[in-house]
């Protein structure tokens, strides 16, 4: 055994195992699970919206599923409202605005390309009626 492993305490060696762990398991780069999910993000069609309590809905046909809406820069990922869900291609979406339990705005999408992606993402204008709609982007397609 090399000189370096062995001056390593227990703690840094199990670190050192579980980091190799880790990598090794992810089979995508983390863009999405290997168990079929794929990450659906949503994001505000205006450039820096702010913190409002807005809600994301998403109905799938596997449930509900809900979370606050992204506030700030929406240039950046991290401000992004974003799902893991089990899409299923030709499946289709409502995504939702809320406000309270008044929609903002409601769209419908079909799944189209997200379970070879791992992601799917959509664009949620919300702010200037009558204009309002969901942008089925990467991933989904209006829906007919």
């Amino acid at each position: 055994m090399s000189r370096v492993w062995r001056s390593l305490p227990a703690a840094g060696i199990a670190a050192v195992g579980l980091y190799v762990t880790i990598v090794a398991c992810k089979d995508d780069g983390g863009t999405g699970g290997s168990d079929g999910n794929a990450e659906l993000q949503v994001l505000a069609g205006i450039a820096n919206p702010p913190v409002t309590g807005y809600v994301v809905r998403v109905n799938t046909p596997g449930g509900e599923f809900n979370a606050p809406l992204g506030a700030g820069d929406q240039t950046n990922p991290d401000n992004w409202t974003t799902f893991d869900l089990p899409l299923e291609e030709g499946e289709m979406l409502v995504i939702s605005v809320m406000d309270g339990e008044n929609p903002l705005v409601i769209g419908e999408c079909t799944v189209q390309g997200a379970t070879e992606l791992h992601y799917a993402r959509a664009i949620a204008f919300y702010f200037a009626p009558p204009n309002n709609h969901i942008n089925c982007a990467t991933g989904l397609f209006p829906a007919p």
